[in-house]
């Protein structure tokens, strides 16, 4: 007779439990990073872009303080939306289109983006460095 006996599950429990408290640990920080490029993003769109030369001259502050951002979550991450509802500020954004010689290209979301861009992968890199760094306690 050949008899095999498994011991340890509850070690191996512990193990999964710690595992899945890492994973919602993980997204919780990387959501925090990107509710923080989110805020960069608007924040130098505003005070770079929208507080006059080289940015727009402001007259009302009404596309100023109309940009903002959401995050929304979804089941493998999660999606950064940074706009305004002006209906004008796409002809300062986009260089090409129906406001072409009506209203001059000074973009103010996509600069903003460039800006943030590259603090916003250093921050991700050092994020998951230290997690991995601290293992799953």
């Amino acid at each position: 007779m050949i008899s095999i006996q498994i011991t340890g599950l509850d070690a191996m429990d512990k193990l999964a439990q710690a595992a899945f408290k890492g994973k919602e640990k993980l997204r919780v920080g990387l959501r925090k990073e990107v509710v923080f490029f989110g805020e960069a993003i608007v924040g130098t769109s505003r005070e770079k872009y929208l507080s006059g030369r080289p940015g727009l001259n402001v007259m009302t502050g009404t596309l100023r303080s109309s940009i903002n951002y959401e995050v929304s979550d979804f089941d493998k991450g999660f999606k950064l939306s940074v706009g305004t509802w002006v209906p004008y500020a796409v002809y300062h954004e986009q260089p090409e289109g129906p406001g072409v010689g009506i209203i001059p290209k000074r973009a103010f979301l996509a600069p903003a983006l460039e800006d943030q861009t590259k603090p916003f992968l250093e921050n991700v890199d050092k994020y998951l460095t230290d997690f991995l760094e601290q293992g799953l306690a």
